[in-house]
């Protein structure tokens, strides 16, 4: 864990550079107006960089400086670079995705130099996954900052109270860098909530944040995972995962173009139906720490039964959610 001197200072100098952003974007024109009771409101987008500032934070107070520590850690800064980009111009969603996946499977090569090639090419697949799933929890005050920090708080937790496999032959970066740097992420996460998780947002992350912590929480459970032996682990992202899946599963049945942008998550429903952002960020961030919290508590021969019982749970929970949610628009709509 990070000294608490150290934490204190990281967290004034990201306060800092959060408050001269949003100065800075006011200046500029980079943000967007949004409708705010009745009255026009610029609101800067791209808040999120204090994450990418975070993460090179990291590689400055983590002593564990390998290869492929400081190679995830710049490919996770050339993602929210080109996310920014895509903030002021907006790029091609293909483009996007073919440029995270090399940066990705740049970054997993250890799995493939060590022979494990299914796991190597599904880590790939889910990380891509994963950091676009993060992607969407921009769209709500609040859902990106407290989410985000209970997944990196529990990240955090798992390299203190967990033990690594001895027999680890992935030389991906060790279970201590993980920890500075999601320490960092979640102190990050914390600045970022002041401004963000409020009625009136003050700033909005923008894809350079959602991309950006998304990729280093994909990155960090895929390493943790990997140095553990413990799949169940993935059921530290479950909530947001499973929305974000059957949501694409709707989409693609539906005949629908699943790049295009869209309003179909639950949560995002759950606004539409009036429901107060802050309620809706928090309720998706206390389920996901319950479940978070009682993955510690469950043995460890019965993880893997207990991750699975969750991912049908939620699952079942969703569906139930989404159909009782449609139908009662569609009664609003034919009123």
């Amino acid at each position: 864990m990070l000294a608490v001197a150290v934490i204190i200072l990281l967290f004034g100098v990201l306060f800092a550079a959060e408050a001269l952003y949003v100065r800075l974007a006011h200046r500029l024109g980079i943000g967007v107006v949004r409708d705010v009771d009745g009255c026009e409101t610029f609101v800067p987008v791209g808040g999120g960089v204090v994450f990418a500032i975070a993460a090179i934070a990291a590689v400055f107070l983590a002593p564990w400086h390998t290869i492929w520590f400081l190679a995830a850690v710049a490919g996770g800064v050339a993602l929210a670079a080109l996310s920014f980009v895509d903030d002021l111009v907006k790029l091609s969603p293909r483009l996007r995705l073919v440029v995270q996946a090399i940066v990705l499977a740049t970054v997993l090569y250890p799995l493939l130099a060590a022979g494990h090639v299914a796991v190597y090419l599904l880590a790939v697949l889910a990380c891509v996954g994963y950091l676009n799933t993060s992607n969407f929890m921009d769209g709500s005050n609040g859902m990106l900052a407290g989410y985000s920090g209970v997944v990196l708080a529990s990240l955090v937790f798992a390299t203190c109270a967990v033990m690594p496999s001895s027999d680890c032959d992935v030389a991906l970066p060790s279970v201590g860098g993980i920890r500075v740097l999601c320490s960092c992420l979640l102190v990050a996460a914390a600045v970022f909530a002041m401004f963000n998780f409020r009625s009136r947002a003050i700033v909005f992350s923008g894809d350079v944040g959602s991309i950006a912590v998304g990729y280093f929480i994909a990155f960090s459970l895929t390493v943790l995972i990997v140095r553990y032996g413990r799949v169940s682990m993935a059921v530290f992202v479950i909530v947001f995962l499973v929305d974000t899946f059957c949501t694409f599963a709707q989409r693609l049945f539906n005949g629908e173009n699943v790049l295009s942008p869209h309003k179909k998550h639950l949560y995002q429903i759950f606004l539409r139906e009036g429901y107060p952002q802050l309620s809706v960020a928090a309720a998706y961030a206390m389920v996901q720490f319950a479940i978070n919290a009682l993955w510690f508590v469950v043995p460890p021969a019965w993880q893997n039964t207990y991750a699975l019982a969750v991912a049908v749970l939620v699952c079942a929970a969703y569906l139930v959610l989404k159909s009782k949610m449609t139908s009662s628009s569609k009664i609003k709509y034919l009123k």
